[in-house]
């Protein structure tokens, strides 16, 4: 009787293209492809709807790649389709001993792809009653990651499931895409970009400015001294002939796309040289060191770079670096002087947002307008968001500056990179409650700001630093 028809919500303006992604969604697994901001989530909510009255047993789950944003897209579906509460659950790793019991006695559920490929994993979830699948920042579900790994394990138990992927940026490439199609088992790509004209007038209006810093003299000696430090370790690399091309301009990136390309050369043969593929692999981590603090030098300023540089020389390729090349300790000294001055960068950041945020308060009065002036800005490292909210908050009196980052234990990689303790879930749906209310009127987030959060009337975005991924750029 169910599945005679489809349900749609009357309550809410229709917009043609979200209703036709809809009815593809229903009937073939899809990915859908939305500018962010432009409702991605009520499809989601449609679909997961019609799912939960077609299969009064089955169960639909809702995968979002960070704790804040599965809280968000549980109660943005909530508002849009008004399922019972009573079968919906946010699954956390806190909750761990119950739910199996959560797993059999509720409907709805919502999680991080993490959670649910460890339950998967043991047992707890039932996948042969999962009817419905909605994977949102769903370019994430390839390789390695959590979601593709919890996307084979429901292929292996032979689950019959309808998947809904949901991402503003799919991928950089079409074998990227191809990628994420192939992990999802998709069979319709939905896709309309900015300039699709049927989004036309549901769009924002946004400027982008370029504002350029020119990095003291000091700073620019710090990086030319990092730059010859990794070249003379990365020409080793081209000594054992597994880089090509020009050593100058070596980037990070470049490093570890190098360094995979090496990985799948060698694996599965048995005869390789494994003191030599030791001492490769030493030489690329070394390498990348080097890579990071030289771009951080001027991406993140000289005091986020000596906190990596210290951080980075405690690991043992770092210590094997230090006693191989007595360059550093210079390096390291010269960064120490120029750590003690502001960075230009910051004081910039400091001008640019006190003028917007004068201007656009003038702006809002003049016209009535009650909304309270908000600015994020992104940055990849920690530490930068750290110094960033100190710099903010010498001025109190009109900046109410916090920090927004992930969860979590610092890994390798973070304290690498000078990173911090993180915030917990209480901290960060608390951050963005106060940011959304107006009583906090600056968020500094690192990546974790820049998927799919809803957060209304944000005036200014500033961008202190580029990423290396064009689909994180296009994120933020």
């Amino acid at each position: 009787r169910h599945v005679r028809y489809w349900i749609y919500p009357s309550q809410m303006p229709i917009r043609d293209y979200q209703f036709s992604m809809v009815q593809k969604a229903l009937f073939s697994n899809t990915l859908v492809c939305l500018p962010t901001g432009m409702g991605k989530t009520l499809i989601a909510a449609v679909v997961m709807f019609n799912f939960y009255r077609w299969f009064p047993e089955g169960k639909i789950v809702f995968v979002a790649p960070t704790r804040p944003l599965v809280t968000q897209q549980r109660e943005a579906c909530r508002k849009v389709m008004g399922m019972s509460q009573d079968d919906a659950v946010e699954l956390k790793s806190t909750n761990k001993e119950d739910r199996q019991e959560l797993w059999s006695s509720k409907r709805l559920f919502f999680c991080t792809p993490d959670l649910l490929k460890n339950d998967l994993s043991t047992g707890k979830c039932p996948s042969e009653s999962i009817v419905c699948l909605v994977v949102d920042e769903c370019h994430r579900a390839v390789g390695d990651a959590p979601m593709a790994k919890a996307a084979e394990l429901l292929r292996k138990e032979r689950a019959h499931f309808r998947t809904l992927g949901l991402s503003a940026t799919p991928g950089k490439s079409h074998e990227a895409v191809q990628a994420v199609i192939k992990a999802l088992c998709i069979s319709t790509l939905d896709y309309k970009g900015e300039d699709d004209p049927e989004l036309a007038s549901y769009r924002h209006e946004r400027e982008v400015e370029v504002i350029p810093v020119h990095s003291s003299e000091k700073t620019a000696e710090c990086q030319q001294q990092m730059e010859r430090i990794l070249y003379a370790v990365a020409r080793k690399l081209f000594d054992e002939q597994v880089m090509h091309g020009r050593v100058e301009g070596l980037t990070r990136l470049a490093l570890c796309e190098a360094e995979s390309a090496y990985r799948s050369t060698i694996s599965g043969h048995v005869n390789f040289d494994k003191a030599r593929s030791s001492r490769i692999y030493s030489l690329f981590n070394q390498a990348k060191l080097v890579a990071g603090i030289h771009e951080a030098i001027f991406a993140e300023g000289p005091k986020v770079a000596l906190d990596m540089f210290n951080c980075a020389m405690g690991s043992s390729e770092g210590r094997e670096l230090m006693s191989s090349c007595k360059d550093l300790h210079g390096a390291r000294d010269l960064l120490a002087q120029v750590a003690a001055y502001p960075h230009p960068k910051m004081e910039r950041l400091e001008q640019e947002v006190l003028k917007h945020f004068h201007s656009a308060s003038a702006r809002k009065t003049s016209s009535d307008d009650r909304e309270p002036v908000r600015i994020i800005i992104f940055t990849t490292m920690r530490n930068s968001v750290a110094q960033i909210v100190e710099c903010l908050g010498r001025q109190s009196q009109v900046l109410s500056a916090k920090p927004f980052i992930g969860q979590g234990k610092q890994s390798k990689a973070s304290k690498a990179e000078g990173g911090g303790v993180g915030m917990n879930q209480a901290e960060q749906k608390q951050v963005l409650k106060e940011f959304r209310e107006g009583t906090v009127n600056v968020l500094v987030a690192t990546c974790i700001g820049e998927e799919g959060l809803d957060i209304p009337e944000v005036d200014l975005i500033i961008c202190y630093d580029s990423s290396a991924s064009p689909t994180r750029q296009n994120q933020r």
